[in-house]
């Protein structure tokens, strides 16, 4: 079971100021009175693809990948035909989903018409939150990479792992630290990232 985040700060998808993503469900802005609601929150693949599958989201503002809808298989000779997923970036909506493509057969070079679906992707080291894929309002930008915090407490979550090492003990709160980039969790990058971390928290 994924575990959902509450009180996410970023940036409203409309017009750039301060909005909020709560329970994973609502993306809300006090500034221009957006409001977008969803029934459950959003789940992601190991591959960072949504489980809710091919279409283009109206309450999606992340990027999305073109891919097929299940196996595809030649009408002549029955050959499996994949095809690299094509990305738009976050901030870009494509024009339309489905898509049909006309693809050569890699085995018998036989033409074969294939539905490719626009699907939402969040992959762990996207600075944007994973609900709604607004651009998270604590980003910092390094020499090593783009540091992130979801809110605050997250912020404070990570100082505290930063300076205690092997001595802190993770919770439930936030997704587990062990899986964090490398750099950030160097010994030598550890000046770096509490700096970073401390403009955060000026930053709002």
């Amino acid at each position: 079971m994924q575990h959902v985040i509450d009180n996410i700060l970023v940036e409203c998808p409309a017009c750039g100021l301060d909005a909020q993503v709560r329970s994973g469900v609502r993306l809300q802005c006090s500034n221009c009175a957006m409001v977008q609601q969803r029934n459950h929150a959003r789940k992601w693949a190991v591959n960072g693809t949504s489980y809710e599958g091919g279409g283009i989201a109206s309450d999606w503002h992340g990027a999305f990948i073109l891919l097929e809808q299940g196996p595809n298989r030649c009408r002549k000779c029955g050959s499996s035909i994949r095809i690299g997923g094509k990305t738009y970036e976050a901030g870009r909506r494509p024009a339309q989903s489905p898509i049909v493509e006309i693809m050569e057969c890699p085995g018998c070079r036989a033409s074969n018409e294939i539905t490719l679906h626009w699907v939402p992707l969040h992959l762990p080291s996207s600075p944007r939150d994973p609900y709604f894929g607004a651009a998270l309002s604590l980003s910092v930008q390094t020499a090593k990479g783009v540091l992130w915090a979801f809110n605050h407490d997250h912020v404070a979550a990570l100082r505290r792992f930063i300076e205690q090492g092997t001595d802190y003990r993770e919770d439930d709160s936030w997704p587990t630290f062990a899986r964090l980039p490398g750099w950030i969790k160097s010994a030598k990058n550890r000046t770096l990232v509490l700096k970073s971390l401390a403009k955060m928290n000026k930053s709002r």
